[in-house]
């Protein structure tokens, strides 16, 4: 996977809120990938997708 389906995959399933946090994540994520010299692109994947599961109601059997 990568950015793009991901961003893809993220705005379909998040709350406007939840989506708002993500990126921010995603910014913090690539500023210390850049600190400590890792893949920036892999660390905003990972941040991109880190708010994917909590979005997931099962109980509503539905993403809010």
């Amino acid at each position: 996977m990568n950015l793009k389906q991901a961003k893809e995959l993220v705005r379909g399933r998040l709350s406007d809120k939840r989506y708002e946090h993500t990126l921010n994540v995603r910014k913090m994520a690539v500023k210390l990938a850049k600190r400590y010299g890792v893949d920036e692109d892999k660390a905003a994947l990972c941040a991109r997708l880190s708010a994917v599961g909590y979005a997931y109601d099962p109980q509503r059997n539905q993403f809010v």
